[in-house]
């Protein structure tokens, strides 16, 4: 712990120290010499017809468990601290009027599963972190997304069609989707008339070529209206995930959605993952408010598993071995959300926002899930603070603390785990430190 408050001091005294002098003291070197490279880029982008984006981000990272008094009383939870790098990199490139791709590249964390397919390697797909160790060694920098956009002349902008692995074109929250993680497939975006937009996509999950394909399937309708000054939004969607459990499916063995919640079926013995048919609604709303105008937002996300099961002590015997079960049903469909943002992190300025969030047992697919709250993945309940300072125009200083639990821990039966995140019954806090700076 204390190495982890030693990094945070360091990195809050580099920030204290940068603010002034680019904001103030070095202003004029720091934009001449930021007007120069902006000036090289331009050039480049012009002539090659391309358009850079990219970011650096430094973290320290620091998990705190308590020990489960309700089944161990003295074998303590071990602390964690990580620093972790991410680097993404991109380009875009408008071929034609209607012809717009897209290439990125970014770091990311290396699964090797010999048990799966001899000598393939696999990537985390909802992290773009890079974890500091290894004696120094070399870091892992894939490719992170390529696409194409085809919006037809004929269509006036309202049609665009995406293939490729693409930018998440759904409009989501941390119970359905990690923001890192960018889809594999093709995509559909209408706008058939002002304020109203239907969004489809088909995500391959993985080809089979000796038996059925692993997809997801989700489609959304969204009707953007006006409330007084505030913009306001209202969207409904589904989502259908078939073969979840399908032979040869790699992420289920490093991600362990069992243990993250997706429990098994009701046939004695059967490790089938049920298909997922979930339903979702969301509202957003976007103002100003007092006399700076300052930015203000809320959003409510809300998800229900329509085949998801019911857990108790026939569909899962292990929770008649937990003594916190006292018989009947428990919750295994429903996700929430709800959050609030304000401010902008502009250079001399902070953002912050507030969040709680909850995801049963079976409500969504729990690899795409955040993997930020708390252990990440399902049967998560969490509640998230964070507040981001504007050092200058392109860098940022952010400090982001979780309290997160089990949301039905008595799936987890009577066996203690010393591990983090392993026993719902105490909080999980983790507290995030970062620094990022756009290239």
């Amino acid at each position: 712990m204390k190495r982890f408050w030693i990094f945070g001091l360091c990195l809050a005294l580099l920030a204290a120290v940068l603010a002034p002098k680019a904001v103030l003291a070095d202003e004029e070197e720091v934009n001449e010499a930021m007007g120069l490279l902006s000036g090289r880029m331009t050039n480049v982008e012009s002539a090659l017809k391309l358009k850079f984006s990219g970011d650096v981000r430094v973290r320290g990272e620091y998990f705190y468990q308590d020990w489960d008094p309700v089944y161990n009383t003295s074998n303590r939870i071990l602390d964690r601290y990580r620093t972790r790098l991410r680097v993404r990199f991109g380009a875009t490139k408008k071929i034609a009027d209607d012809i717009n791709t897209y290439v990125g590249f970014a770091t990311g964390q290396v699964f090797f599963q010999p048990s799966v397919t001899a000598g393939v390697t696999f990537t985390e797909p909802t992290s773009t972190n890079q974890t500091l160790t290894g004696d120094g060694s070399l870091k892992n920098f894939s490719l992170d997304k390529a696409a194409i956009e085809f919006s037809p002349s004929w269509a006036d902008g309202k049609l665009t069609l995406i293939g490729g692995k693409m930018v998440n074109p759904m409009r989501f929250t941390a119970i359905t989707w990690d923001g890192d993680l960018n889809p594999e497939g093709v995509a559909l975006k209408f706008n058939p008339v002002a304020n109203t937009d239907f969004s489809f996509m088909y995500f391959v999950l993985q080809e089979n070529s000796g038996g059925p394909e692993a997809y997801l399937v989700q489609a959304q309708l969204n009707q953007n209206f006006m409330v007084g000054d505030a913009d306001c939004s209202f969207l409904v969607g589904g989502e259908v995930v078939p073969q979840i459990s399908n032979a040869f499916y790699p992420h289920t063995l490093y991600k362990g959605l069992t243990s993250l919640g997706m429990v098994t079926d009701s046939t004695p013995g059967n490790l089938a993952i049920p298909d997922i048919v979930m339903g979702e609604a969301m509202f957003s709303l976007k103002t100003k408010v007092g006399e700076e105008k300052i930015a203000l937002g809320f959003t409510a996300h809300a998800a229900y598993n329509f085949e998801s099961f019911d857990i108790n002590g026939t569909t899962v015997p292990a929770v008649l071995a937990s003594p916190t079960y006292s018989g009947g049903t428990i919750s295994n469909a429903l996700a929430l959300l709800a959050k609030v943002d304000l401010g902008k992190a502009d250079p001399g300025a902070f953002s912050t926002f507030l969040e709680f969030g909850m995801i049963d047992p079976n409500a969504v697919y729990a690899l795409f899930s955040d993997s930020d709250s708390g252990p990440g993945g399902n049967n998560n309940t969490w509640i998230k603070g964070n507040i981001t300072l504007g050092v200058t125009k392109d860098m940022t200083f952010g400090i982001t603390q979780y309290a997160d639990w089990h949301t039905t821990y008595d799936v987890f039966g009577s066996t203690y785990n010393a591990s983090l995140g392993g026993t719902g019954r105490t909080p999980l806090f983790r507290t995030q430190i970062d620094a990022v700076v756009k290239l």
